[in-house]
């Protein structure tokens, strides 16, 4: 038994025992904040443990850890645990719930995507990365609808979300990031430099610069057809993103001359 899976057993009999009430103090004991690393696996277990049994009394408490502000758990502190361990949950059980429930889960992800604590919009990437596998349909609609708001950290949740192998498996969704990122690409060529000053924009240019060559790897020919024609931008932060993703292992060794032509 691995360690998510002892910490699923462990939340099952502390909620026995001593309701459910006693979360809070457990989580963020257990956090690993403040540090360099969260607890990733007991975020993980947490959520498997909400969508298998999650109830009215749980539901409404992990909901109001979601209102938990930057100002009473800012970056790093024990109690960001709570509300980073909540998106993921509400992921985890977006499968299992009704049309509109569903709905309020996506405008909180929407929400949570442009959270100043980094922490937090990568909570919304892991509770994606649940939700593509049963509804990959609903997730490629809300990323159009991230990717035609025109803010970079939608943008960068976009491509954060996707750039996980497991998920590029599947051949449409790879088509999918791939045309995503193209159009995120079209955008960044069309910023101002005063817009590119912004750390949103750094923040979102250091994310495209590693997620592209994971679409890249899973569907090559497309791929390569993006990357080839983006290359000859005079834009230096196309640029940047271009080259930066060519030197990735995943492209420079698998595909290395076509890699030499682009760089």
């Amino acid at each position: 038994m691995g360690k998510r899976e002892q910490y699923v057993q462990l939340i099952e009999a502390m909620i026995q025992e001593e309701g459910a009430g006693a979360l809070e103090g457990f989580l963020a004991a257990q956090s690993g904040l403040p540090g360099p690393r969260a607890n990733m696996e007991l975020a993980a277990a947490f959520a498997d443990y909400f969508a298998a049994y999650v109830d009215i009394e749980l539901w409404d408490i992990v909901q109001a850890w979601t209102r938990i502000t930057p100002y009473e758990a800012p970056t790093g502190s024990p109690r960001e645990f709570l509300p980073f361990c909540a998106i993921q949950a509400f992921g985890a059980v977006y499968c299992r719930c009704d049309p509109v429930t569903m709905g309020g889960i996506f405008n909180l992800f929407s929400v949570v995507a442009e959270d100043p604590r980094w922490r937090m919009r990568e909570s919304v990437a892991i509770a994606l990365q649940r939700v593509a596998p049963c509804h990959s349909e609903d997730v490629l609609i809300l990323f159009e609808k991230w990717v035609q708001v025109g803010t970079p950290l939608y943008y960068r949740a976009v491509v954060a979300t996707l750039a996980e192998p497991d998920l590029m498996e599947n051949p449409a969704r790879a088509r999918a990031a791939l045309r995503l990122s193209e159009k995120i690409l079209r955008r960044i060529s069309n910023l101002p430099l005063e817009a590119r000053k912004n750390p949103d924009f750094k923040t979102l240019v250091q994310g495209m610069s590693y997620a592209l060559s994971v679409f890249v790897a899973a569907s090559p020919d497309e791929g390569f057809a993006l990357l080839e024609k983006w290359a000859t931008r005079e834009d230096p932060d196309i640029q940047r993103i271009i080259r930066e993703n060519l030197r990735k292992n995943r492209l420079s060794k698998a595909y290395p001359e076509r890699v030499a032509v682009l760089l």
